[in-house]
């Protein structure tokens, strides 16, 4: 058990409700991966369940939970002695970290350190560097009073470089989710210490979105991470070196940021290898029908076309191709499907889950949800998928039922990242 996977089963607005808060007082968030966080409607607080219980409470917290907060479960859990040490061991390790990081940003403006014929504060240091944009963007310094307070993340021998700098990546405005070292020379060659999770975004958010690390050193900055669009509050600007890619993750991912400059515009005003031609397999279909009212250029049957992936299951290749699935044989390709199934998310409703996502069929895309049992067989699969197409209006669906179970492995293998998340509760009247 580690702090993500009980921050994502705890239902922490319940739990603030319990706790005899104002839920009316915060923002809840729920994210992929690390689960619920809280920001306060007024000041800076952001946090999560730890964050809501005293720092002695920690390490039965799990059993606390369990024994007079179970009606604040999105999922069960079970009672578990080896949970709650491993949860506590977790919890404990990433505050370290983030102390340690807290610590390292205070030493950047009060730590002096030789830098030619001078000693002066690391901070002047790095203005005499011409990396202005560090002082403003959470990088923090690595120095040998970091080191003695947390003597258990042995960081005594990456000291030893002198001018460490510490470099975090964030999941919130408040908390990081790695931890990465790198000489002050040659800060692009950093080393990763620790990593919650996954990687987040780097630098100040709510400030400029950057094309890379690199504009970090000279102004204010974060690069863009999915994680961030949960937490602007500001229209963006966006850096004049952004690139298609770049571009095009932007306006896949954002749900609430808002830019001073329209992403698609930009897109749309790209030219040469950078076009939005060239990167066409990167769109989505919403993405394709919105570019093609706003350009008048007919992009679809490329963008189907250009929608390849290919799988080896039981030692046969196959292949989805724009809205297909295909076995691949030596001199020919067999068709198996006249769909293909892009799921979303899995939701909980009860005690049962439904897989959601879209069919495409032709140039179609057609919201779907099936019940997990129609995943668990062939039969199933092709029964559930059949009531889908006759429900939707869309006809007969088509799939070979020599490759049913092929079909039913590709699936899921493109699928194993979705994230599961509880359903919402129906508001009383």
């Amino acid at each position: 058990m580690n702090i993500n996977d009980f921050n994502s089963k705890v239902n922490l607005p319940k739990v603030v409700s319990k706790l005899g808060l104002k839920v009316n007082d915060f923002n809840f968030i729920r994210m992929p991966i690390f689960g619920w966080y809280a920001r306060a409607k007024t000041g800076n607080f952001i946090g999560n369940v730890f964050d809501f219980f005293e720092t002695s409470e920690w390490k039965t917290l799990y059993s606390n939970i369990l024994n007079n907060f179970e009606d604040c479960m999105d999922f069960k859990l079970p009672r578990s002695d080896y949970a709650e040490k491993t949860l506590f061991k977790n919890q404990y390790l990433h505050m370290q970290y983030q102390s340690a990081w807290v610590l390292s940003k205070q030493e950047v403006a009060k730590h002096r350190a030789r830098h030619g014929e001078k000693v002066m504060y690391f901070k002047d240091i790095l203005m005499a560097a011409g990396m202005p944009g560090f002082l403003e963007n959470e990088i923090g310094y690595l120095t040998e009073n970091v080191v003695k307070a947390f003597p258990k993340l042995n960081l005594g021998a990456k000291h030893k470089y002198k001018k460490v700098l510490v470099i975090p990546t964030f999941c919130t405005p408040k908390h990081i989710c790695s931890f990465e070292l790198a000489k002050f020379q040659s800060p692009n060659e950093r080393e990763k210490i620790y990593m919650n999770g996954e990687m987040g975004w780097y630098g100040q958010v709510d400030t400029e979105v950057a094309k890379d690390f690199n504009e970090l050193k000279i102004k204010p900055a974060f690069t863009w991470n999915y994680k961030a669009d949960f937490w602007i509050e500001h229209p963006l600007k966006l850096s004049d070196a952004v690139d298609t890619n770049q571009l095009i993750q932007i306006w896949s991912e954002v749900k609430r940021s808002k830019f001073k400059d329209d992403p698609v515009d930009r897109l749309i005003g790209m030219e040469g290898n950078a076009s939005v031609e060239h990167h066409i397999a990167s769109l989505t279909h919403q993405q394709i029908q919105e570019l093609e009212k706003r350009t008048a250029k007919k992009l679809m049957p490329y963008w189907i076309e250009a929608k390849e992936q290919q799988f080896t299951v039981h030692g046969k290749t196959f292949v989805r191709r724009g809205t297909s699935y295909f076995l691949i044989k030596e001199r020919e390709e067999e068709q198996l499907t006249n769909f293909a199934l892009e799921i979303k998310e899995i939701r909980k409703r009860g005690e049962d889950f439904f897989w959601c996502g879209f069919i495409h069929h032709n140039e179609s895309l057609v919201p779907f949800e099936m019940n997990d049992k129609y995943f668990t067989s062939s039969y199933l699969f092709a029964k559930g998928v059949r009531t889908q197409f006759l429900r939707l209006g869309m006809g007969i669906p088509f799939i070979n039922e020599k490759y049913v179970k092929q079909l039913l492995s590709m699936i899921q293998l493109t699928s194993y990242k979705v994230q599961v998340v509880p359903e919402e509760p129906t508001p009383k009247k």
